[in-house]
């Protein structure tokens, strides 16, 4: 016999596992709970091995397990969301990662919607997707859409995290090296000037990071003396 979960009871995976632990659940429901925990067991049972196989350089196998573990959820009546959230992050890094952005793109934007709901339009977990898309939008040649988004990442991360913090150097980073290419040299300056100094302040003069918040902002430097000395407008 099928058993169908209501709304009500089955609403929270949660609240059926603490109900059915309490025994206030009847049998349907019982199985109702039982039945969301094995999905969301099975869903971890493939997101693992993905990210095991992610960190060994097996990045096709890692995808396929990281789209079954989001198949299973999405079949669920009601999904764990903040799993769910989990496994598209998963996904969207390591199709960004192998350069596959236009894939990258719907999860995020998935993910987006997810993040949105669950802390808040403004939240610091919105503004590293809109971060992310503006990246992905920026290397798939949309350059109206990438200004669009690492805008919003910058100003929202300016406004939960300060100006000074090393997420904010990294909008600055991005939304900087754009407009460098698009050519606007005037605009990407304070930018990177900012990025570096925070950069250089937050993970020390030697560290990775700063040397290329550095390289970013001479060959910025760079740019406009050749500039200057052509006589550009």
């Amino acid at each position: 016999m099928t058993v169908v979960c209501s709304a009500a009871h089955a609403s929270s995976k949660n609240e059926c596992a603490n109900a059915l632990r309490a025994g206030e659940l009847t049998p349907a429901q019982a199985v109702c709970a039982q039945t969301l925990s094995t999905q969301q067991a099975t869903a971890d049972a493939y997101n693992n091995p993905g990210t095991q196989h992610q960190k060994n350089g097996q990045t096709a196998l890692a995808e396929n397990y990281y789209r079954r573990a989001i198949a299973i959820l999405d079949r669920t009546a009601s999904p764990d969301e903040a799993a769910l959230a989990a496994h598209l992050l998963n996904l969207a890094t390591l199709l960004t990662n192998r350069q596959l952005f236009d894939d990258a793109k719907k999860p995020l934007l998935r993910l987006l919607k997810i993040r949105s709901r669950m802390e808040g339009a403004e939240s610091a977990g919105v503004a590293d997707i809109h971060n992310r898309l503006g990246v992905l939008y920026h290397h798939t040649g949309s350059a109206q859409k990438a200004e669009e988004q690492l805008r919003k990442a910058l100003s929202m991360r300016e406004q939960s995290l300060g100006t000074n913090h090393i997420l904010v150097a990294e909008s600055c980073t991005n939304l900087g090296t754009l407009l460098m290419q698009l050519g606007r040299l005037d605009e990407a300056l304070p930018l990177l000037r900012h990025a570096a100094a925070v950069t250089q302040t937050s993970t020390g003069p030697q560290s990775a990071s700063t040397k290329a918040s550095w390289e970013h902002l001479e060959q910025l430097y760079g740019r406009l003396i050749q500039k200057s000395s052509q006589g550009s407008p």
